[in-house]
């Protein structure tokens, strides 16, 4: 029997639909049939970040595709602990720093556990940050984890069969380096599996290194689309330092759902595209980056910044504009929590690392947020009254951002700002941006002209009718906010 019909045969309609829900937001290209009434998903790379390079099934053409059960994943981890060999964990990525962590947390004694770095392709590790590297190779040295760093993988089994693994080999900076293994996890460079890349060549799809697409995620094929860290855009853009790996998975999902909506609902008018003349830059995403989990010496780690192309921190902090930072508690002591404001007081970057867990759903909501929305922030920081970021984002204020509903709040206020109270004025947004460019010429600063015209034109009271409104209807959850009639 070939093996996608055993896999049919044993998942039945579990795989497909393990298969499709896979599909929701990391590293998959979409494959569309010209009618709209097939739909195929190529998987670039495991949504689980575990290899077992010793797995004695070939999944052929379904390499990639099923999705394996975390407790079998799970279950693998832990016979581990009853033998005697040692554990490879090859790579220098936050999900190899992960694994050294997971596995330690199983019971596998961390002097089993060999970390081999490869050498750095640029100069911005995976962190970006002196204080949380120094924390977690503490974190490793105190769980007897051996570490090598610049070593490239040579071989398997001195070149012999590699199933199953048993030994591995590795170019250093001075002698090779064999390590004996029971185990082997890899996280090196990724790369484009054999298999998708066949697929994509019988194609005639274009293929420059990764898989050219346009804005609107077509391929040269108007009927395949594709998305993820396997595509680049196309030469054309001239921006080949720019690709989907640098943006949030989420919003690029999304943003390649709703293109392909129409074709399961035909009741929807397609999106329109762009034309030729018209279509000379790539989309601007705007969502964060996110980044985080367990990482050696017990700390739970997040990151969250803005889509960009990295670049070491502190060539970041030497930029005239580049804001101000703002850091309570200490790495090594395991409450660290740095805040990046821009110059424009908002919240650009947040990097926590704690040694107790912490709400990180609540923290995402903060980034994008000015200072002053989070009651004064700055300022309250420059007096000295903030001492533990976690426990200040942690008080009462914070939940009307938390809540979900708040993201639909900001909207509507900005539509009342967007708008026209009075005839033949123009609206608060424009007003603001020509204060912004100096185009109007003020007997007074541009903070009280601002709230001048906000309050003359009717804006204030709206908005704080808005305001009300959102705390009346969420009081349930937001009770610790008085109200008009709540006496």
């Amino acid at each position: 029997m070939r093996h996608n019909d055993t896999l049919q045969t044993t998942y039945g309609e579990y795989f497909l639909a393990e298969l499709i829900k896979a599909q929701d937001e990391h590293n998959h290209a979409v494959v569309c049939e010209d009618q709209g009434c097939a739909v195929g998903f190529m998987s670039v790379c495991s949504e689980v970040n575990v290899q077992l390079l010793q797995d004695s099934f070939d999944l052929g053409p379904f390499h990639g595709l099923c999705k394996p059960h975390p407790e079998d994943i799970l279950q693998t981890v832990e016979d581990l602990s009853s033998e005697k060999g040692n554990v490879i964990v090859y790579g220098n990525t936050l999900d190899s720093y992960t694994t050294v962590a997971t596995i330690i947390a199983l019971g596998i004694c961390g002097s089993r556990v060999h970390f081999v770095q490869p050498p750095l392709t640029s100069n911005v590790t995976c962190f970006n940050n002196y204080a949380i590297e120094e924390a977690v190779q503490k974190g490793l040295v105190a769980a007897r984890v051996t570490t090598y760093y610049n070593c490239k993988l040579a071989q398997w089994n001195d070149g012999a069969d590699p199933d199953p693994i048993c030994c591995s080999s590795f170019t250093t900076d001075s002698k090779p380096l064999k390590l004996t293994c029971t185990a082997f996890f890899n996280f090196s460079e990724k790369k484009v599996d054999v298999d998708a890349f066949k697929a994509i060549n019988s194609a005639c799809l274009v293929y420059d290194g990764k898989l050219a697409i346009d804005t609107t995620f077509h391929t040269n094929d108007s009927s395949i689309r594709a998305a993820g860290p396997l595509t680049k855009y196309s030469n054309r853009y001239y921006v080949n330092e720019w690709c989907h790996s640098y943006f949030s998975s989420k919003e690029i999902g999304f943003q390649l759902a709703a293109t392909m909506l129409h074709l399961f609902d035909p009741t929807l008018e397609p999106v329109s595209e762009p034309s030729e003349e018209c279509d000379r830059l790539i989309p601007i995403y705007k969502g964060p980056s996110i980044q985080g989990g367990l990482v050696p010496g017990g700390y739970h780690y997040l990151h969250i910044s803005k889509p960009a192309i990295p670049s070491p921190l502190q060539a970041q902090m030497a930029q005239p504009n580049y804001g101000q930072e703002i850091i309570t508690g200490k790495a090594l002591n395991g409450d660290y929590f740095r805040l990046h404001i821009n110059q424009y007081s908002m919240v650009e970057a947040i990097s926590c690392l704690s040694l107790k867990p912490f709400p990180a759903s609540n923290l995402i909501c903060l980034y994008g947020q000015h200072e002053r929305l989070l009651n004064n922030l700055c300022s309250r920081f420059k007096e000295g009254l903030i001492q533990d970021l976690y426990s200040y984002f942690m008080e009462a204020w914070c939940m009307a951002i938390y809540h979900d509903r708040f993201i639909d709040f900001q909207q509507e206020v900005r539509e009342i700002l967007a708008s026209k109270k009075v005839h033949d004025q123009p609206s608060m947004k424009e007003i603001a941006e020509k204060v912004t460019d100096d185009e109007l010429n003020l007997a007074e600063t541009p903070q009280k002209y601002l709230r001048r015209v906000l309050e003359q034109n009717g804006y204030k009271n709206d908005i704080e009718k808005r305001i009300l409104n959102y705390l009346n209807y969420n009081s349930n959850h937001l009770s610790m906010f008085a109200r008009p009639g709540i006496v």
